[in-house]
C-alpha cells in the first residue's frame, strides 16, 4: 500500500493550548470538522486519514485581552503618578514590561493566525514550541518585575522615617546585603503591611527564587494557600506545573499590593522619587 501523508489545515494560533511545567505538559488538542476516510483495496477503513479545516476558539487571545485590560487599569494608576511627578521605578518598569509583553505576543498571534497545512505528527511539536514562547516571555517579565520590586523596597527603606526601621536601616547603610524576605518581615513587624500581605509577597518571592536558583522546583511546601492554588502541581523537587497564565496572575498580585503600598506610603516616596539616581531611566512606553 502506498504511504499516505496525513495533513491538517490549521491555524498555528490554535496550537498553544498549554500548561506550564518549565517544559510544557500539553492538554489534548481537539479538532472539529468533517472527517474524510480512505479505503484500501480490501475495503478497510483507515480512520487516521483525514483532511479538514479547523474551527476553534483562540484561547490564547483571551490571554492577550487580559493583558491589555491590565495595562489599561495600570495606565490609570500611572497617570496619577505622572501627574504627581512620582513615577517610581517599579511602576514605570511594570508598565513598560506589560506593553512589551503585549506587543510581542500580539506579533506572535498575528503570525500564528495564518492557515497552514501541517502533517498531523507535527502538531504536538508546534504546540509545545509556541507554548514555550508564551511561557518564556511572561516568566522573564515576572522575574524582572520582582527584581525591580526588591530594589524599590530598598529605596523606600533608605528614606523611611519610621523609628522601628532604624536597626535594619543601619544594616543597609553599612553595606550589608539585605534579602527581600528580611525587609518585608520587618515592614510587617513595624505595622507597615498586614500579615496577609507579608505572606503573599514572601510567597511570590519564593516562587521567583525557585525559578532563578532551583530549576522551578520547590524545596518545601510552606507557601501561601492563595499561591498554591495557582499550580496544578507543587511538590518538593518536582518542577512547577500550572496554567500558561500563571506569571500574569503573579504580576497582577504584585501590582495590587504595590498600588495599596504606594498609596499608604506616598509621603515617603515624595521625599526621594524626584531625587533618585540619574541612572534610573523614566522613559514610559506608550
Amino acid at each position: 500500500m502506498t504511504p499516505v501523508r496525513v495533513c491538517m489545515h490549521v491555524s498555528l494560533a490554535l496550537l498553544t493550548d498549554i500548561v506550564y511545567c518549565h517544559s510544557c505538559r500539553l492538554a489534548p488538542f481537539v479538532f472539529f470538522g468533517e472527517r474524510t476516510y480512505a479505503y484500501t483495496a480490501v475495503g478497510i477503513i483507515l480512520p487516521f486519514l483525514y483532511t479538514e479545516t479547523v474551527h476553534h476558539t483562540h484561547l490564547e487571545c483571551h490571554f492577550l485581552d487580559n493583558m491589555k485590560d491590565i495595562l489599561e487599569e495600570y495606565g490609570d494608576f500611572m497617570k496619577i503618578l505622572m501627574k504627581e511627578r512620582l513615577p517610581t521605578l517599579f511602576a514605570v518598569n511594570l508598565h513598560n514590561q506589560i506593553i512589551l509583553n503585549t506587543e510581542i505576543l500580539d506579533s506572535y498571534y498575528s503570525k500564528w493566525s495564518k492557515n497552514y497545512s501541517l502533517p498531523a505528527h507535527e502538531i504536538k511539536e508546534i504546540k509545545e514550541k509556541n507554548g514555550e514562547r508564551i511561557i518564556s516571555i511572561n516568566k522573564k517579565c515576572f522575574v524582572e518585575m520582582m527584581s525591580t520590586f526588591e530594589y524599590d523596597m530598598k529605596l523606600y527603606l533608605q528614606n523611611a522615617t519610621n523609628e522601628k526601621l532604624k536597626e535594619i536601616q543601619s544594616k543597609l547603610k553599612n553595606g550589608k546585603f539585605l534579602m527581600l524576605s528580611e525587609i518585608i518581615k520587618t515592614y510587617k513587624k513595624s505595622g507597615l503591611i498586614s500579615e496577609e500581605d507579608c505572606k503573599l509577597i514572601l510567597g511570590i518571592a519564593k516562587i521567583r527564587n525557585m525559578i532563578v536558583h532551583n530549576d522551578a522546583r520547590p524545596t518545601d511546601l510552606d507557601i501561601e494557600p492563595s499561591l498554591l492554588e495557582l499550580f496544578n502541581r507543587y511538590e518538593v523537587s518536582q518542577q512547577l506545573n500550572a496554567n500558561y497564565n500563571v506569571f500574569l496572575k503573579l504580576q497582577i498580585m504584585l501590582y495590587e499590593f504595590y498600588k495599596k503600598w504606594y498609596i499608604s506610603q506616598k509621603n515617603i516616596y515624595k521625599k526621594f522619587v524626584p531625587k533618585q539616581p540619574s541612572e534610573i531611566n523614566y522613559k514610559v512606553f506608550k
